[in-house]
């Protein structure tokens, strides 16, 4: 299964960092297991397939297409692979229009409360921020 493995690698044409990153792995877990070092997992062989399209039965036998015929793989860059920091982030939303700014403000109101975070602007003292102060 490893050699196989490293031919999904390879026909992505991504790096062994970006592949395991696509998966939500840390690069020092995908080269252990990409140097059999450690074990493909059940739960990693359920995520190639979801993430990268590959074809379960060959992946584990060898037998059939690489690739399901049903899903094509998908190589883009997964959020993962973004190491944006916060401010950068806010910088670049601040250059939105306002439109898509509010839309960004209701998409993280709306997975906070999913979350069970508090609401945006709330600090979990109960107290409000209104991004107005001077506090470090």
């Amino acid at each position: 299964m490893l050699a196989r493995l490293k031919e999904v690698v390879a026909a992505l044409g991504v790096s062994r960092t970006k592949f395991g990153a696509g998966l939500g792995l840390d690069s020092a877990y995908i080269s252990r297991v990409l140097n059999g070092k450690q074990r493909l997992s059940d739960s990693m062989i359920a995520r190639i397939v979801l993430r990268y399209g590959v074809d379960e039965n060959w992946l584990r036998t060898g037998e059939g297409e690489m690739f399901s015929q049903t899903k094509q793989p998908v190589a883009e860059p997964s959020i993962l692979e973004y190491e944006a920091s916060v401010e950068e982030f806010v910088e670049a939303a601040s250059k939105l229009p306002r439109e898509l700014q509010e839309l960004l403000i209701k998409i993280g109101a709306g997975l906070s409360a999913k979350n069970g975070f508090p609401p945006l602007g709330h600090r979990t003292d109960g107290s409000v921020d209104r991004g107005n102060s001077q506090q470090d």
